[in-house]
């Protein structure tokens, strides 16, 4: 008997990506938003080529999403992440990065990540928020972290990553 790929499913790929992107080897400064993109879709791509390549799955990456694929109008407002996951020629997994910079206020950068990825979930089946927070972390500040991640992925599919 063939030994057939293991069916994954999409919850289980979003976990699997994010575990990856939130164990994955990062540089503990980086100069711009732009270049920890850069990262994070060749983090990206290896995963999902990874994970996707054995099922004989079609997939597509996307970057600069802006001029392929139809925006999110909200508010007469268009948005687009900053990288976009499709499978069988689906849209599956949007991805927003996001940097905070030492010294930068957070609350600006975190609220804006968490505001997209919300509105990307009206369009995407799941969304991935990642944030670089290079800032010195205050433990007290986290005490409802978890909880709130948690309802974010229970009720509108987004998985909300902040790596320190």
């Amino acid at each position: 008997m063939a030994n057939n790929p293991r069916y994954l499913g999409l919850n289980e790929f979003v976990q699997q990506l994010s575990n990856e992107l939130m164990a994955a080897p990062l540089k503990r400064k980086y100069r711009s938003e732009r270049a920890l993109r850069a990262e994070v879709v060749k983090l990206v791509k290896n995963f999902v080529r990874t994970k996707l390549g054995p099922l004989n799955l079609p997939y597509d990456i996307q970057e600069e999403v802006e001029t392929k694929t139809e925006p999110i109008c909200i508010f007469d407002t268009d948005f687009w992440p900053d990288l976009v996951i499709e499978v069988s020629e689906l849209p599956t997994v949007a991805i927003g990065v996001s940097l905070i910079r030492p010294g930068e206020s957070a609350a600006p950068k975190m609220g804006s990540a968490i505001g997209k990825a919300m509105i990307y979930s009206r369009q995407y089946p799941s969304v991935i928020a990642f944030i670089l927070d290079q800032r010195q972390s205050e433990e007290q500040k986290h005490w409802l972290d978890r909880e709130f991640k948690a309802e974010l992925w229970a009720k509108h599919k987004v998985k909300l990553i902040i790596r320190p």
